[in-house]
């Protein structure tokens, strides 16, 4: 129901190639705060005590198996991301503090495959901080197909522009579970949109389309259905015709991270989640057999 998928502003020709008859590299990176450290098989005993909780794994591909196995974080590494890498298919890092380079906080990848080329978690308590955004400096760009909410739609948010075909839609049924947007969403679209348009979108949990996103300034362009990824790789191309650090350097001074905004809707969200009417709200949500219980 829900296709978001991220373009950056970059061509195949500017990733990481392994050379020929060799196994693939991925070069260690860093950030003002962070270590970018290539993957390796040692890294899963750390993942498989930070990655197995709920609210990192619903927001990735449904291949990922919940409850997560004890042997995850191994099985992964051994089977998929590894080998994605030694055939030059897949560069993948772990994320660390540069305070704290021996301890692992998230990881990030990139994939040549056409509908999932990049991927990435944080663990909960360092949550909030804008590390990704650190980890990902680089313009980015999503492309948004159908509905388009909760944390679909908070990760649309962090893109830098959303180009949406006419199929989209975007809302925030949070209100509905007595709950409001926990990762991100208010302080982004405060930053982005007109109050007004904020208000309407959390107060009433309706849903908008393409068309009224354009119009309020969610989203840079509306296209034909189907084409906003084909849209995104050519908007990609001409983001990197200029030279990314003055690009970065833009980015930062017209998107500044709200982070005490962010850390106070957590705080918000985990309030409200202990309450018992979002306890029934949630069972009313699971055990509803309306196809779309969350739309309008």
């Amino acid at each position: 129901m829900t296709a978001t998928h991220k373009a950056e502003n970059e061509s195949e020709g500017d990733r990481p190639r392994p050379s020929e008859g060799a196994p693939a590299t991925t070069p260690p990176l860093e950030t003002p705060r962070l270590l970018l450290r290539p993957l390796e098989l040692a890294d899963a005993a750390q993942i498989q005590i930070l990655f197995p909780q709920w609210e990192i794994v619903r927001y990735l591909a449904n291949e990922v198996p919940w409850p997560y196995p004890p042997d995850g974080a191994y099985r992964f590494l051994h089977d998929v991301a590894l080998p994605a890498v030694e055939r030059g298919e897949a560069w993948h890092w772990t994320l660390r503090l540069k305070t704290d380079p021996d301890n692992l906080v998230g990881s990030i990848g990139l994939m040549k495959n056409e509908d999932d080329n990049r991927g990435f978690w944080i663990a909960s308590p360092w949550q909030g901080r804008g590390l990704m955004n650190d980890a990902a400096d680089a313009v980015t760009i999503s492309a948004v197909h159908g509905v388009c909410c909760g944390g679909w739609f908070e990760l649309a948010l962090v893109s830098d522009l959303i180009i949406a075909d006419r199929s989209a839609r975007f809302c925030f049924p949070e209100l509905r579970l007595g709950l409001v947007p926990g990762f991100g969403g208010i302080p982004r679209l405060k930053r982005d949109l007109g109050n007004a348009a904020v208000r309407d979108l959390l107060f009433t949990g309706r849903s908008i389309n393409a068309s009224k996103a354009l119009e309020v300034g969610l989203v840079s362009q509306v296209v034909a259905e189907g084409q906003a990824p084909r849209v995104a790789h050519l908007t990609a191309q001409q983001v990197r015709k200029f030279d990314r650090e003055t690009a970065r350097a833009a980015k930062r001074f017209v998107k500044p991270v709200p982070y005490a905004e962010l850390r106070q809707e957590i705080e918000l969200f985990c309030e409200l989640f202990e309450r018992p009417a979002v306890e029934e709200a949630l069972r009313r949500f699971v055990e509803s057999t309306n196809a779309l219980p969350y739309l309008p």
